[in-house]
């Protein structure tokens, strides 16, 4: 059994949460020749901030449609204070396949080690980055049909 640490204990939630994640079990990507999947790093929004880790899950072309795909920025839930992009993988590899979309899910920075606005810009940088020609183009990505969500926090965020 997991203990779980007091929630003012913000590290130890954060590893107690990671091994709860691991113990469920790591789920299985799906076959490679449904899904490529690649993490990058995108410039910070402002001046001074950090490079943003951010995640593409792409499908493969295996049903011989063609054409410029549909991306969702994805945001991962936690309160702006937990997750990580890894905890939402089963959720971005089965939107990719079943919705034939470009998936980038965003590894924002977290509360309170970066308060507001860090969370919001990392995202923001995010969907800028994506949005760029010249990644719409190396992606196979429509520019007109981007959208952005996320699970609970990350849906604040996709608002925000």
């Amino acid at each position: 059994m997991l203990k779980m640490e007091h929630v003012s204990d913000i590290a130890g939630v954060r590893k107690t949460l990671d091994a709860m994640m691991a113990a469920m079990g790591a789920q299985q990507p799906p076959d490679p020749k449904q899904l490529t999947m690649e993490d990058v790093r995108v410039p910070g929004l402002a001046q001074g901030d950090p490079d943003v880790l951010v995640r593409i899950y792409r499908p493969n072309a295996s049903d011989g449609a063609e054409g410029l795909l549909p991306a969702l920025v994805w945001i991962h839930g936690g309160g702006m204070v937990l997750g990580r992009v890894a905890n939402d993988d089963d959720v971005c590899w089965d939107m990719a396949v079943k919705h034939r979309c470009v998936v980038a899910s965003v590894d924002y920075r977290l509360a309170p080690e970066h308060p507001f606005p860090a969370p919001v810009n990392d995202c923001y940088a995010a969907l800028k980055w994506l949005a760029r020609e010249e990644n719409t183009r190396r992606l196979g990505v429509d520019p007109g049909r981007i959208a952005i969500g996320g699970g609970s926090a990350g849906g604040g965020l996709a608002a925000g």
